[in-house]
C-alpha cells in the first residue's frame, strides 16, 4: 500500500511506509522530497501564490505594468525583474517548441523581429543575433527562430526551412529590407514565388501586431530590458497566439515540459 502523504501547507511529500532491511525489524520510513521539484517552482524564493499571481498579470495586463506588480503582490522590483524573466523562459520553450513550417497556397504569415547586439557583452564571441517570430495570420501557426548572425545568406537559409513557397510574407524588418537586395535573395522571392510586404498593406494585419505591441509594451521599453528582446518578442508571439482564456493553460503546459527536460537533462 502507497502510504505516501502532501502536507499541502509545507508542500511536501513524506513516506509513512514501514520497510525492514537485512532481516531486521521494520522501521518506519522518513524520506521526504519537495512537491516543488522539478517544477517551475522550485527555484522559487516568493510564496507559491504570489508568483502564480505574477504569472497571471504578466500574461493578461498591459504595460506599464513594474508598479502595479510591486504594489499587489508586495515585493521587490528585482523579484519581479527575476521571475518576469523566468515566466519568458517558459514562454520562449513553448514557442521553440511549437515551431513548424508556415504559409503556402498564398497565405500571409506575419514575421516580425528583434535584433539583439551582444558586441558589449564580454562573454558572448557573437556580435549580432536576429530573432524572428513568424505567424500564420489565418491559422495562428507559428514559428520561433534566433539566428546567428544574421547574414542574407543565413536568413535565405531560414526562409528556406521555415516558410513554404507561394506565400506572402507581411513585415517591416529592417534586416530583412537589406536583404532584398541581394541577388541570390531576388532569385529565391522569384522562384518560390514569396512576395514581402508592409504591414500597412495588409490593415489586419497592421491593427493586430499594434494591438498586441501594446500588451507587450516592447516599444516603450527601457534600454536596461534590451538583453531580454528574446524574452519579449516570445510574450509578443505568445500573446498574438493564444487568446486571454488559453494563456494560463498553455503557459503550464510550456513549463511543465521545460522542467520535465530539465530534470532528465540533469538525470543522465
Amino acid at each position: 500500500k502507497n502510504r505516501l502523504k502532501l502536507n499541502k501547507e509545507k508542500l511536501r511529500y513524506r513516506c509513512h511506509n514501514y520497510i525492514a532491511r537485512n532481516k531486521k525489524k521494520k522501521k518506519k520510513c522518513s524520506v521526504g522530497i519537495s512537491a516543488k521539484n522539478c517544477t517551475l517552482f522550485e527555484k522559487a524564493r516568493i510564496d507559491i501564490m504570489v508568483y502564480w499571481r505574477l504569472i497571471t498579470l504578466l500574461l493578461h495586463v498591459r504595460p506599464p505594468r513594474y508598479k502595479l506588480l510591486i504594489e499587489e503582490l508586495g515585493i521587490s522590483n528585482c523579484s519581479v525583474s527575476t521571475w518576469c524573466m523566468c515566466s519568458r523562459d517558459v514562454i520562449i520553450h513553448d514557442c521553440l517548441k511549437r515551431s513548424e513550417k508556415l504559409g503556402g497556397d498564398s497565405k500571409y504569415i506575419e514575421v516580425v523581429d528583434a535584433n539583439l547586439d551582444l558586441s558589449k557583452t564580454k562573454q558572448n564571441s557573437i556580435t549580432n543575433q536576429l530573432v524572428l517570430s513568424g505567424i500564420e495570420i489565418e491559422s495562428k501557426k507559428s514559428f520561433f527562430i534566433v539566428i546567428e548572425n544574421p547574414e542574407p545568406a543565413n536568413l535565405l537559409a531560414v526562409f528556406k526551412e521555415w516558410i513554404f513557397p507561394n506565400t506572402f510574407v507581411v513585415t517591416n524588418c529592417v534586416k530583412i529590407e537589406h536583404c532584398l537586395k541581394d541577388k541570390q535573395f531576388l532569385e529565391y522571392t522569384v522562384e518560390y514565388c514569396v512576395n514581402f510586404v508592409k504591414p500597412e498593406m495588409v490593415t489586419e494585419c497592421k491593427q493586430a501586431i499594434k494591438r498586441t505591441w501594446r500588451e507587450v509594451g516592447i516599444s516603450n521599453m527601457p534600454k536596461s530590458c534590451n538583453s531580454n528582446l528574446t524574452g519579449f518578442l516570445a510574450e509578443y508571439q505568445f500573446k498574438r497566439k493564444y487568446t486571454r482564456l488559453q494563456r494560463l493553460h498553455h503557459f503550464f503546459i510550456a513549463a511543465g515540459d521545460l522542467f520535465r527536460r530539465d530534470n532528465k537533462q540533469e538525470s543522465g
